[in-house]
Parts: structure tokens; sequence; C-alpha cells
């Protein structure tokens, strides 16, 4: 049985993702002030202790790779299930060498870096959880970009909640037969600025402007390469 067009372009989203592993890895590094250059991460990757940097930091680089790679796997299983267990799992790899306690929502308040934006008492959490699920299973628009910005912004996990909610539209997306999204380390100061004026105001149309600039060429380039082989397919 020939596969539909939506299972080609998603075979090619996921064998791209692990093409660019390397790239997705560095880039998340970058958002996150390690100081590996990418042939370090290369090396790291590669199962090898780069000297000369902390082991903690190596770790931090290291449980990406895990996360991503259980990323992977569910989807090649039949898709990430956009659901809190998935959203805790991932948190609990990222982060389990990090934050105060993995495996659970926090238990109490949390503070952003840079901003007087003040994130939702603990004992809101599990309602907005719900409050976002019910709003991506509608099918809103850009709903895998918004999963990513609305865990950021509702932080809720004491650490890696940025990671946690990159990863989850990511594996939506894969799931939905779109691109891995990946910003770009040149991009780490836009990237910043733009978040950090979404948790002030709550409005994520810049946010969502920025990932469909990156966005753009990835989508162009999945369309016509799934064009590419259901011609072939088709001359047989």
């Amino acid at each position: 049985m020939q596969p539909t067009p939506i299972e080609i372009q998603k075979r090619y989203c996921i064998a791209f993702a692990k093409k660019q592993l390397q790239e997705i890895v560095y880039n998340f590094s970058v958002q996150e002030n390690l100081p590996f250059t990418f042939p370090e991460i290369q090396t790291l990757l590669e199962g090898i202790t780069v000297g000369g940097r902390r082991l903690e930091e190596q770790d931090i680089v290291r449980s990406l790779k895990e996360a991503i790679d259980y990323l992977f796997s569910c989807v090649e299983a039949g898709g990430l299930l956009v659901s809190k267990a998935t959203a805790v799992e991932i948190n609990r790899l990222v982060a389990r060498n990090e934050a105060l306690e993995v495996g659970a929502f926090r238990h109490s308040q949390v503070f952003i870096s840079g901003t007087e934006y003040r994130p939702p008492a603990a004992e809101e959490l599990e309602k907005l959880f719900e409050e976002l699920l019910a709003s991506y299973q509608v099918g809103t628009e850009d709903r895998e970009m918004l999963l990513f910005l609305t865990m950021a912004r509702n932080q809720f996990f004491f650490d890696g909640n940025k990671r946690t909610g990159q990863l989850m539209m990511n594996g939506a997306r894969l799931s939905a037969g779109l691109p891995w999204l990946s910003v770009p380390a040149k991009e780490r100061l836009r990237f910043n600025e733009t978040m950090l004026a979404f948790y002030e105001s709550g409005d994520p149309a810049a946010m969502i402007s920025f990932l469909k600039e990156i966005e753009a060429p990835l989508l162009e380039l999945v369309a016509e390469s799934s064009r590419k082989y259901l011609e072939k397919q088709a001359d047989r």
C-alpha cells in the first residue's frame, strides 16, 4: 500500500530532524548560555567527554539528546501524545540535573530573569494546563507554536520550561508532518528580546511571526522533497 502524502511528508520531517540533530542540540545549548562550540557539541554527542568544560554543563547536553531521542521514538511509534504525562517526562529528561524537583509541576513560585512578569501561582497550573490542552485539541491555528509559548510563559516546572515547551512543540509538529523548528544560534538575541516582550504582554503575535520566518524555508524544503518522491512513484 502506497503511503499517503502526509505520511511521506512526516517521514521526510523526521529524517531531516535526525540529520540536523547536532545543529538542533547546538542551538539549544546557545539558548541556555552553555559555552560549547559546535565541534564540542559534535564530540559530546559521540559520547566523548570534552576537556576543560564543566561536567554539569556536559550533562545538560546529554540530557537534551536523550529527550530528543525520546521524541523521535514517540513520533515513530505513531505520534507524540500531547498530554501532561508527556510534558512531565520531557521535563524530567531535560532538567533532571538542574531542577529542584522533576516529575511533577512546580509547587511554589518562580521568576523569569530579565522581566517583571510574574508567572502564575502553583495552585493555578493544573487548570491552566487543562486549558492549554483543550485549546490544542480544538485545533487552534498555530497550535504547536502556542504550545511552546504558553508552556514557557506559565512556567509549569521549576526549570527547563523553554526547552520542554520547544520539545513538546516539535514532537507535535513532527507528528503532524511539519518540520522541526530550531532557533538558529545567530538569532539568539532576537529570540531572547522577543520572548521577554511576550512574557510581559502575553501577546504571542511577534513570537509566532519570528518562528514562522524560521519555518518558511523548511516548509518549502519538505514540500519539494515530498513532491519529487511522489513524481518518482508516479513514473514507475
